[in-house]
């Protein structure tokens, strides 16, 4: 990092972050998650007594947790392009590639 001097530390810890949210967000949370509210809930929900709003809840939430997998997969691209970056620099932390703007401030 800037400060300590070392970049030992924060690439094992951005390898560990990058191994994690593959695993969990994008095979963890759509093959278990998503499968379980999208297809085993119709064989455990009690038709007869949720006949009107059960429909209602079970597209509404399941529509968000699509939505929240379309933002892994987009936050996913942005992880991948810094984890190309750093093994391009062997190793060296980057610049980051979300904006190019951010954080600068011109006061004239």
């Amino acid at each position: 990092t800037k400060y300590a001097g070392s970049n030992t530390i924060p690439s094992i810890a951005f390898i560990l972050f990058t191994i994690s949210w593959v695993l969990l967000r994008l095979i963890y949370f759509p093959f278990w998650i998503i499968w379980s509210t999208s297809y085993e809930v119709l064989q455990t929900l009690d038709k007869d007594k949720h006949k009107r709003e059960g429909p209602i809840y079970y597209y509404v939430f399941n529509s968000l947790l699509l939505s929240l997998l379309v933002l892994h997969i987009y936050w996913w691209i942005l992880i991948y392009r810094m984890l190309l970056r750093q093994i391009q620099a062997r190793g060296k932390l980057g610049e980051d590639v979300r904006s190019d703007s951010e954080g600068e401030d011109n006061a004239d």
